[in-house]
């Protein structure tokens, strides 16, 4: 059993889709076969971590579609300050999703200066389900982050790994406060919380425009 390394747009090609983040003023319609996925993606803040990106990977098991939750986009990770949570970078995603059985699937961290971190075999599915008409809270997608000093004397993020944690008593007021339609209507049903990938059990290698789909 191994990881697979496919070209982005190849990828994207054969069943990725973009990832749906819910508009503010977004309300469920009569009929609809669509929830609500609630997740934070963070990673930790430290000198050297600034421009790394952890990325998750929600698959549907039916039909092999996958979305990319990520700690930060590409679009602010040179705007120093951008975060949503004051101790950690990072967001919270909450994604439209047709009502299906998922996993997340696995995981890569981008250290920002072309350096990939993968677990070295793939890691256990984390299982959940989404109802029509559902708003639910997963938990906290983090990476922890180790840090070193590149040949400049920088520092940069040289390795890491996941952990699902429950932040509930922090994601959720702030969803309410994104989309207070949804005020008292979050159903918390947390993936499997701890260390995802122990940190013995993750490589690196240097990224050449590639992301991990499991097949």
């Amino acid at each position: 059993m191994r990881i697979f390394f496919v070209l982005i747009l190849l990828a994207f090609a054969l069943g990725g889709c973009g990832t749906k983040i819910v508009k503010n003023d977004f309300s469920f319609s009569p009929g609809d076969n669509m929830a609500i996925a609630v997740f934070s993606v963070t990673h930790d803040k430290k000198p050297g971590t600034r421009n790394a990106v952890a990325h998750f990977y929600v698959v549907d098991k039916s039909n092999g579609n996958y979305q990319v939750l990520e700690s930060q986009s590409d679009a602010v990770i040179w705007k120093f300050g951008d975060s949503e949570f004051p101790d950690q970078y990072g967001r919270l995603m909450s994604i439209l999703l047709p009502a299906s059985s998922y996993v997340l699937s696995s995981w890569l961290i981008d250290n920002g200066t072309g350096m990939q971190i993968t677990p070295r075999t793939k890691p256990e599915k984390l299982p959940f389900e989404l109802h029509a008409g559902e708003v639910k809270y997963m938990g906290n997608l983090h990476a922890n982050l180790d840090t070193g000093e590149n040949f400049l004397g920088i520092s940069i993020t040289s390795s890491g790994h996941p952990e699902i944690k429950n932040e509930a008593e922090r994601d959720i007021p702030l969803f309410e406060k994104k989309y207070p339609q949804f005020k008292g209507k979050v159903v918390v049903d947390l993936l499997k919380l701890g260390l995802w990938t122990p940190a013995s059990e993750v490589g690196s290698h240097i990224n050449l425009n590639m992301i991990p789909v499991q097949k």
